[in-house]
């Protein structure tokens, strides 16, 4: 009986021990170690693995991003409430051209010498904005973002602003900008010459999403191995990820180093399809000819049965 020469390695199976780990996102933008350190202020999350036996997490806040309203009655679709309100005294040209989003008209203050005026804003804050949120205000030649004073920030649900320009003599007077901090007005901006007021609006810092809650601690977490086997399937399960089956079925697939399988595991090497010549470059190589339901091996020269 003629034998067929066959020889390709196509299919080894092997039935590995999972090895866990969990999968979870690292708080950088880039690979970095924690170092057992707090993390803050991550910004990107991208996904990593974590090592080790216990994991504990506290508290993990989504990003931010900016919301601008230049108006303190009128909504944006970014958050911006509508619900907050203008005011002021007497004695004042043109004081809707504070509050009228064109940022190149101004109102002035006309009262007797040594006399105030007052324009006030409040802002209703966002339910996720911020300390960090900012005031723009545009003096006589600039238009510039502002800090707010923590007190001013903390002293309700509402922010509470004012201008003020101050009439000194012959309409010659200042202007300068404030905030409330619950029991007075303290001043946000410098004093300018000048009795104009022009445009203001609230940049809000809203968070997109409120702390996530997730338990303190993880524990029973396994080791994960730092790298797969070459060729090996990738399998990710819920909360871990696993080197799965290894197998080589793609002409010229080369395996380095060994092989171990253990417990209850099986090499198995399935019929071939391809003729193959045995000599000195495929010596030690084994095939099964399922016609005579044995294996054979190359010993440089011939195929001889194994059994």
């Amino acid at each position: 009986m003629k034998k067929k020469l066959m020889f390709a390695l196509l299919g080894i199976i092997l039935f590995v021990t999972l090895v866990s780990a969990v999968f979870y996102p690292e708080p950088w933008g880039s690979n970095q170690d924690a170092g057992g350190n707090n993390i803050t202020n991550g910004g990107t999350f991208s996904a990593d693995f974590f090592e080790g036996t216990s994991l504990t997490v506290t508290n993990i806040i989504a990003a931010s991003s900016w919301c601008y309203q230049e108006s303190a009655n009128t909504s944006t679709s970014c958050g911006g409430l509508s619900t907050g309100v203008y005011a002021n005294s007497s004695n004042w040209t043109n004081i809707d051209r504070a509050r009228d989003t064109n940022w190149s008209s101004s109102a002035s203050f006309y009262g007797e010498n040594s006399t105030t005026g007052y324009f006030y804003i409040n802002y209703t804050k966002p339910a996720l904005a911020t300390s960090s949120s900012l005031w723009t205000i545009k003096r006589a030649v600039a238009i510039n973002n502002y800090t707010i004073d923590s007190n001013c920030w903390s002293q309700s649900s509402t922010l509470i602003f004012r201008g003020v320009a101050v009439n000194s003599t012959a309409n010659v007077g200042t202007n300068y900008w404030q905030c409330y901090n619950g029991s007075m007005y303290v001043n946000t901006t410098a004093s300018q010459s000048g009795l104009s007021l022009y445009e203001e609006a609230m940049v809000w810092r809203i968070s997109n999403g409120s702390t996530l809650d997730f338990p303190a601690t993880w524990t029973n977490l396994q080791d994960y191995p730092t790298t797969c086997p070459g060729s090996s399937a990738i399998t990710q399960l819920n909360d871990s990820v696993t080197c799965s089956d290894l197998w080589g079925n793609v002409e010229g697939d080369v395996f380095t180093g060994d092989i171990i399988i253990n417990g209850s595991a099986f090499l198995q090497l399935r019929t071939n399809t391809t003729a193959m010549i045995c000599n000195s470059t495929n010596a030690g190589a084994i095939y099964y000819d399922s016609d005579l339901s044995k294996h054979y091996g190359c010993n440089v020269t011939d195929w001889q049965i194994l059994y």
